[in-house]
């Protein structure tokens, strides 16, 4: 038979697990993940396979959107893949989506 102090314990440890999990979820993004990243006369897409490469995840988009003519230089350090892929994508027509864990550019 359950006592209060035993509904009390249940309810603790089980507040206790759902904010372990909201936490840590909030950290598993790809785009949370802080990088160094240096770019140097590279074209978006060439710019968006280094973050890829950086953070282990994929970007879905087509390679007909973005402009060819467009190279980056940038040099970024101990900086979030958002805040990267936001200067990347600034001045163009471009945007991203985040769903979970995939990047819809």
């Amino acid at each position: 038979m359950m006592t209060p102090k035993n509904y009390q314990i249940v309810f603790s440890v089980l507040l206790l697990l759902m904010t372990v999990r909201y936490q840590a979820s909030g950290q598993d993004l790809p785009l949370d993940k802080k990088i160094d990243i240096a770019l140097n006369n590279v074209t978006i897409e060439q710019a968006i396979r280094k973050i890829e490469e950086l953070t282990e995840t994929t970007f879905s988009y087509s390679v007909n959107t973005f402009p060819r003519e467009k190279k980056i230089d940038l040099v970024v350090k101990s900086k979030t893949a958002r805040e990267v892929l936001i200067e990347i994508l600034k001045n163009t027509r471009l945007q991203f989506v985040e769903r979970n864990e995939n990047i819809i550019i």
